[in-house]
């Protein structure tokens, strides 16, 4: 949710940030976002709960990641809660993020920025919001071969040579 707090901190500071670099994550400002994707964003606590623990596990380490490695890391995650703290975890989140879209603020991205994004990415609809938000903004955009929703586990070389690239044009 990184990406998510770097961008209401632009909100608040515009000033403060001297590059921005959003992995897997997407715009907060509402014009991306349908009616339904927001209801969903707060009531994903119905959904998850409602998925037996096992499986929430494995389509949440499948869905994140394409590595073994990757699925791995988030299986891991997630076995170190109980099925009721991750679901109350996960949607406590998601609804705060369904708030600050709501908010329909401007969310402008005021500093140099790089969008990274894997290209199997399955989490939610990040890759279309990444591709829009790279349209709409001409925000340049890194798409990670290989990569799912955790490109930077997946593929940390490509992610960290992105990064370094970026950094390098930046200072």
């Amino acid at each position: 949710m990184g990406g998510y707090v770097a961008q209401a901190l632009m909100e608040k500071y515009p000033d403060c940030l001297a590059g921005f670099i959003s992995i897997d994550s997407a715009p907060l400002k509402r014009k991306y976002m349908k009616k339904w994707e927001i209801y969903a964003l707060k009531n994903t606590k119905i959904l998850y709960s409602a998925y037996p623990w096992f499986l929430l596990k494995k389509y949440g380490a499948k869905g994140c990641a394409e590595t073994a490695y990757g699925c791995q890391l988030m299986y891991t995650m997630m076995d170190s809660y109980t099925k009721k703290e991750y679901c109350e975890l996960v949607s406590y989140g998601f609804k705060i993020l369904a708030e600050a879209i709501e908010a329909d603020l401007a969310y402008e991205i005021s500093c140099p920025a790089l969008l990274i994004c894997g290209e199997k990415d399955k989490a939610g609809y990040t890759k279309r919001y990444n591709t829009v938000w790279a349209n709409q903004t001409g925000l340049p955009i890194q798409w990670i071969p290989g990569a799912g929703h955790n490109s930077n586990t997946d593929k940390p070389e490509l992610v960290n040579s992105a990064i370094l690239e970026f950094l390098r044009a930046i200072l």
